[in-house]
């Protein structure tokens, strides 16, 4: 099984060049940093994407590979203060 590490981003202006894999993200900013695909067109538009529990965007190319951008949604909290 090969093991791997988030890419990090950093301060500044990052671009994330996507040609297929699976890759997941770290300090990605919305906003600021910009993001490339070297997919087909096909490939683009049939894929599938969520944000799960952790507030991580994947982007699922099937067998292509999976995009996650690591905690890019930030948590809501339930608990209101009055």
């Amino acid at each position: 099984m090969d093991t791997y590490e988030a890419v990090k981003m950093t301060p500044g202006i990052d671009v994330v060049f996507y040609q297929g894999g699976d890759v997941e993200v770290d300090g990605f900013e919305l906003g600021v940093d910009l993001l490339w695909f070297f997919l087909s067109a096909d490939e683009v538009t049939k894929g599938q994407s969520s944000v799960n529990e952790k507030g991580d965007v994947v982007l699922d190319f099937g067998e292509t590979g999976s995009l996650v951008f690591l905690s890019l949604v930030p948590q809501l909290t339930d608990d209101f203060m009055v």
